[in-house]
C-alpha cells in the first residue's frame, strides 16, 4: 500500500497546485491582470484546504474505514461532474466595482468541488496508511513530504514546460486525464482500506489521546500563518513590479514549498537556531534596501526580498516540525497548520487593504516572525537579564530612540514615530546577545516607513485597493501619479505648463505625433483609449474629437477627475466618456468599426496585462475600428520586451509594425523633464504609415529591429519568459 499510497498522493498534489495556476491564469483577464488576483486566489485555495482536512479530519475520526471511501468516492465523482474552465460574461458584471466578491464567486463555480475533494485526499489517504501500519508514524510524515514533493514538481514544471509548449486547451484536457486517473488509484486505495473494516477506528484506540495545550496550538496557527503571509506579501511586491503571472507567482510558492520539504525531514539542511541567525543576516541587507525606493525595487533588492522571505519561512518550518504531535494527532496537527495558512491568506487580501493605504503587510509579518522565532530560539529570564544588561542599555536605547528619531523627521509619519517607539522598550530589553541586536537593527529598519525614499516630497493622497496602491506626491514643481512602482502620469503645476503633458506624452514625443496625424487626417475623430492614468492624452486631443476612456479601477477615474489633484480631464480636450471595466470586456460590446483610433496604453503599475496584446485582442481591436482607422500600443517596459510578440501578430494578420522609441529628455527651454517611450503601430498601408512618418522621422519599420517568433501569442497560449530583457540578453550571450 506503501507505493499506491505515495503514488495519489503525488498525483493529487500535483493536480492540486496546477490547476490553481490554469484557474488564475483564466482569471487574470477578468481582473484588469491585476496581483491581486493571485492573491485571492490564494486565500480561497487556502480557506478550501483549511475545510478539506477538517472533513478528512470528521471522516476518519466519526466513520468506520468501511464507510470513508465509499463518501469520499461519491465526491470526487462529482468533482469530476462538476469542474468548469469556461466563463460566462454575465458572471464577472461586477469585477470592477466589486471584484473580491466576484472573484470568488467564479472561484467557488469553477473549481471549488474538485478543490476540496483534492485537498482532502493527501490527509485520507495519510491517515489509511496509519490505521494499515500502526508503526509507521515516520512513514506518515514522509508522505507529508512526498504531498509537498508533487507540489512542487507542478509549480516547477508549469511555467517551464506546460505554459510555454501548451495550449490552454492542452492544458486543460492533460489535466481531466489525470484527474480520471486518479480517480481509479483512489478506487484502488478504498478497495484495500475496505478489508480494514473489522479494525476500530484507530489501531490504537487503547491508547489514551494526551490533550495538546491550547498554547501549542495557537503556535501551530501563527507559525503557520507568517509564511503564508510572506509568500502573499513578496508574491504581491514581485507581480506589482513585474506582472501578474504564473511564471512570477510560481517562485514564491515554489520556495515556500521547498521550505516545506526541506524543514520537515529528521536531518534538515539547517538546525532550528542555525536557519533563524542565517535568516536575520539575509534580513538586514533586505531592510537596508527597504529604506531606498530605488534600491528596493532593483533586481538585487527583489533578491535580497525572496532570501528574507524563504529563510524566514523554512525557520518557521522547522519550528513546526519540531513541535510537530505523534501520528494520533495527525489530521489535527494538519488542520492548525492550514488555519494558519488560511488565516495568513485573510490577513493580506482581506485585513490589510482595508486597513493600510500602502503595501506594508509584508515588513510587518517579517517583524512579527523575527519576534516570535527570537522568543522561541533565544528565550530568555527577563528580571535576570535586566540586571545583567544595564551598561548595553545605556548605550543602545538611546541610539535606538535617535534612530527613531532620525525616522519620524525624515518620513513626518507621527503615528509610525509612536508604534515604534512603543515597540522599542520590549524590544530593547532582550537584545542582550547578538542575535537579539540583529534582531533589534531589523526590526528598526524594516519599521522605517515605505515614505522614507519620498524625503521631502509631499504626499497629498494614497490609498488601496484590490487593483493596486495609489499615490498623488508634489515634487519638483511636478505633481504625479504613481500606481504600484511606477509613474503614471504627471502634471506640471506652474500655470504657463499645466495643461502641457509630460512624462509619456510630451508635445514631442510619438503619442503626440500620433494623435496630430489622426486629427489632422480625419475631422471629428471619434478616439478610444484603454486606461486613464491621470488623462494626459485628454490634452493631445481637440476639442471637436470624441474621446472615450475605458478604465479598470474606480479609483483612478475618481483621482482623474477631481480637480484638487488634476485637471486634465477637466480642463482639456472635448468632454470625455468613462467607461470603467476590463478593456476588452467592455471594447466587445461597442459597435464595430466606430474608432478613428484605438490606443492602448493600459498597465498596472509597469506591467501590461497579456491578454491586451494576445492575437484575439487585436483582432477585436481591428474589429472595432474603422477600415482606415489605426491602432497603438504604448510598450515601455522595464522587463518586457512586447515588439516582438506584437511584430509576430502583425505577421500572422498581414499587417505592418511600425515604432518610434523616444529617449528621456526635458520640454524645449524648461526643467521639466519627460520619460523615454516606445510606442508602436499597426498599419494597414504605406498612407498609414506616412501619415505617422510624416510627424516624425523616428517612425520606422520594425522588421529590422525585432525577430518576430514563430508562434504568436493567443488567449490560449503566452510564452512569458521569451519576452524577458533577462531572457534574450542569456539567448544573444549563448548563441
Amino acid at each position: 500500500m506503501a507505493m499506491l499510497s505515495s503514488l495519489i498522493i503525488l498525483t493529487s498534489a500535483f493536480l492540486l497546485f496546477t490547476v490553481q495556476l490554469i484557474i488564475g491564469k483564466i482569471m487574470l483577464p477578468y481582473f484588469g491582470g491585476s496581483p491581486s488576483v493571485w492573491n485571492t486566489s490564494m486565500m480561497f485555495y487556502q480557506i478550501l484546504l483549511l475545510a478539506g482536512y477538517v472533513y478528512a479530519h470528521l471522516l476518519g475520526t466519526y466513520l468506520k474505514p468501511r464507510w470513508q471511501p465509499i463518501i469520499h468516492w461519491v465526491l470526487f465523482g462529482a468533482s469530476l461532474v462538476l469542474i468548469r474552465f469556461t466563463i460566462l460574461p454575465e458572471q464577472v458584471t461586477q469585477a470592477s466595482t466589486h471584484p473580491i466578491v466576484t472573484q470568488l464567486n467564479l472561484m467557488t463555480v469553477l473549481v471549488g468541488l474538485p478543490f476540496f475533494v483534492l485537498s482532502a485526499t493527501a490527509p485520507l489517504i495519510q491517515r489509511w496508511f496509519f490505521l494499515a501500519h500502526p508503526g509507521g508514524s515516520k512513514n506518515v510524515y514522509l508522505l507529508y513530504a512526498t504531498s509537498n514533493l508533487g507540489s512542487f514538481l507542478a509549480l516547477v514544471a508549469y511555467p517551464v514546460l506546460i505554459e510555454p509548449l501548451m495550449a490552454l486547451d492542452t492544458q486543460i484536457l492533460i489535466w481531466r486525464s489525470l484527474q480520471y486517473i486518479l480517480f481509479g488509484l483512489f478506487i484502488t486505495c478504498g478497495a484495500f482500506v475496505l478489508r480494514l473494516a473489522p479494525l476500530p477506528v484507530a489501531a490504537n484506540a487503547n491508547t489514551p489521546k494526551t490533550a495538546i495545550p491550547t498554547r501549542e496550538i495557537l503556535l501551530w496557527i501563527i507559525l503557520g500563518a507568517i509564511p503564508s503571509s510572506l509568500s502573499l506579501g513578496v508574491t504581491m511586491t514581485i507581480t506589482t513590479d513585474i506582472a501578474s503571472m504564473p511564471l512570477i507567482w510560481v517562485i514564491p510558492l515554489a520556495l515556500y514549498l521547498l521550505t516545506f520539504i526541506l524543514a520537515f525531514r529528521v536531518k534538515p539542511p539547517l538546525a532550528l537556531r542555525s536557519a533563524f541567525l542565517l535568516s536575520l543576516v539575509l534580513l538586514l541587507p533586505y531592510a537596508l534596501f527597504e529604506t531606498h525606493l530605488g534600491w528596493r525595487h532593483s533586481v538585487v533588492g527583489l533578491a535580497f526580498s525572496l532570501l528574507a522571505f524563504f529563510t524566514m519561512a523554512y525557520t518557521c518550518h522547522r519550528a513546526l516540525y519540531e513541535r510537530r504531535p505523534d501520528a494520533r494527532h495527525l489530521t489535527t496537527y494538519y488542520i492548525y497548520l492550514s488555519v494558519g495558512g488560511a488565516v495568513g491568506g485573510i490577513y493580506n487580501s482581506l485585513i490589510v487593504p482595508n486597513i493600510f493605504t500602502g503595501a506594508y503587510e509584508y515588513n510587518i509579518t517579517l517583524i512579527a516572525a523575527t519576534l516570535l522565532l527570537l522568543t522561541l530560539t533565544y528565550p530568555l529570564q527577563i528580571r535576570s537579564a535586566l540586571a545583567r544588561s544595564a551598561p548595553l542599555h545605556a548605550i543602545i536605547v538611546p541610539m535606538a530612540m535617535l534612530g527613531f528619531a532620525l525616522a519620524f523627521y525624515m518620513t513626518g509619519h507621527a503615528s509610525l514615530f509612536i508604534v515604534a517607539l512603543l515597540l522599542m522598550f520590549p524590544t530593547m530589553t532582550i537584545a542582550l546577545q547578538s542575535p537579539r541586536v540583529i534582531s533589534v537593527i531589523a526590526v528598526i529598519l524594516l519599521l522605517i516607513p515605505v515614505s522614507l525614499s519620498f524625503k521631502g516630497i509631499p504626499e497629498i493622497h494614497q490609498e488601496r485597493n484590490y487593483f493596486g496602491v495609489k499615490r498623488v506626491v508634489d515634487a519638483r514643481g511636478i505633481r504625479h501619479f504613481t500606481h504600484g512602482t511606477t509613474n503614471h502620469g504627471s502634471q506640471i503645476q506652474e500655470e504657463k505648463y499645466r495643461l502641457t503633458p509630460v512624462t509619456y506624452y510630451n508635445p514631442t514625443g510619438p503619442a503626440a505625433d500620433v494623435f496630430r496625424a489622426v486629427q489632422s487626417a480625419k475631422k471629428n475623430p471619434n478616439i478610444l483609449v484603454l486606461g486613464l492614468g491621470i488623462g494626459g492624452l485628454s490634452c493631445l486631443t481637440e476639442p471637436t474629437s470624441q474621446l472615450t476612456y475605458i478604465e479598470i479601477d474606480p479609483a483612478v477615474v475618481k483621482l482623474a477627475e477631481n480637480r484638487d489633484y488634476f485637471t486634465f480631464v477637466s480642463d482639456c480636450g472635448p468632454k470625455e466618456t468613462m467607461v470603467i471595466g476590463d478593456g476588452r470586456l467592455e471594447l466587445a460590446k461597442m459597435p464595430d468599426a466606430s474608432f478613428d483610433l484605438l490606443f492602448m496604453d493600459a498597465f498596472s503599475s509597469d506591467s501590461i496585462p497579456f491578454h491586451l496584446v494576445t492575437r484575439e485582442a487585436v483582432e477585436l481591436y481591428l474589429q472595432k475600428i474603422k477600415p482606415d482607422g489605426l491602432v497603438v500600443f504604448h510598450i515601455s517596459n522595464r522587463y518586457f520586451q512586447l515588439a516582438p510578440e506584437l511584430a509576430a501578430i502583425a505577421r500572422d494578420l498581414d499587417l505592418r509594425l511600425i515604432g518610434r522609441d523616444q529617449p528621456p529628455g526635458f520640454l524645449p527651454g524648461t526643467k521639466y523633464p519627460y520619460s523615454g517611450t516606445l510606442y508602436v503601430a499597426l498599419v494597414k498601408s504605406d498612407a498609414q504609415y506616412m501619415m505617422l512618418a510624416n510627424q516624425h522621422a523616428g517612425w520606422h519599420d520594425l522588421d529590422q529591429d525585432v525577430s518576430p517568433p514563430a508562434q504568436a501569442w493567443t488567449d490560449r497560449y503566452v510564452n512569458v519568459i521569451r519576452a524577458l530583457h533577462i531572457w534574450k540578453k542569456f539567448v544573444k550571450l549563448w548563441d
